[in-house]
């Protein structure tokens, strides 16, 4: 069985109030990092500048199995993150979004370069992507094939993973690059790819440029479940 991801998106008030959130969640990605290997990331990202939005705060995160993820919601940092964030009315705008948490969400393909530790400020791309009833089974071999051809072509690229859930018609992606220059090559080398698994959708298309202000993307293999 595939491992599990959550991402969160977290629409905060701003200014104190989102400084409020990342410290609590970088407690919890602490934690993680020294004391859950079944925790294989847990990052905590911020939208670029040039998103013009100072509000959200995303979590990425991604457990070896089952097991992983429910021993670190019943962990004692979560829950006192989980008490912070439901006393205090000032903190969020809106109710966030989750993904992976009422449906499994999993990696049809993925990879993640142990280099991406050395670098200290990749860009990391989160995107949704909605297809019609039935389009997203037909699409899937394209994403795969995607993933591998970055993995042999796109140096700049540190991590890609696609991830489906178990219920509906969304494909997510998580890609993190070493650089700027590194997105507008992959934009360049996926455009066929992406003309492919076009057929189907319904529209639908959200992508956020984030910069990493807490947590890892990456395990080495003996802090690892």
């Amino acid at each position: 069985m595939s491992s599990l991801y959550v991402i969160g998106h977290l629409k905060t008030n701003g200014g104190a109030a989102r400084d409020k959130v990342v410290a609590a969640l970088t407690t919890v990605a602490k934690y993680s990092q020294a004391h859950e290997p079944g925790v294989l990331k847990f990052c905590v990202a911020l939208p670029r500048a040039e998103e013009g939005d100072e509000t959200s705060v995303f979590a990425i995160e991604e457990y070896a199995d089952q097991n992983a993820l429910d021993t670190h919601m019943g962990s004692q940092p979560v829950k006192a993150l989980v008490q912070t964030f439901e006393q205090d009315s000032t903190l969020f705008r809106a109710a966030p979004q989750i993904h992976g948490l009422a449906s499994p969400l999993r990696p049809a393909a993925s990879f993640t370069h142990a280099g991406i530790t050395s670098h200290a400020d990749p860009v990391v791309i989160f995107a949704s992507v909605a297809y019609e009833a039935g389009g997203r089974a037909r699409a899937m071999p394209q994403w795969e094939a995607q993933v591998g051809r970055a993995r042999a072509d796109e140096p700049g690229l540190l991590s890609y993973t696609v991830l489906k859930e178990a219920e509906g018609e969304w494909v997510r992606t998580v890609e993190a690059y070493a650089g700027s220059e590194g997105v507008d090559r992959g934009n360049v080398v996926g455009e066929a790819d992406g003309r492919q698994s076009a057929e189907g959708r319904m529209g639908e298309w959200e992508v956020v440029r984030l910069r990493i202000v807490a947590g890892y993307l990456y395990k080495e293999e003996g802090q690892r479940s």
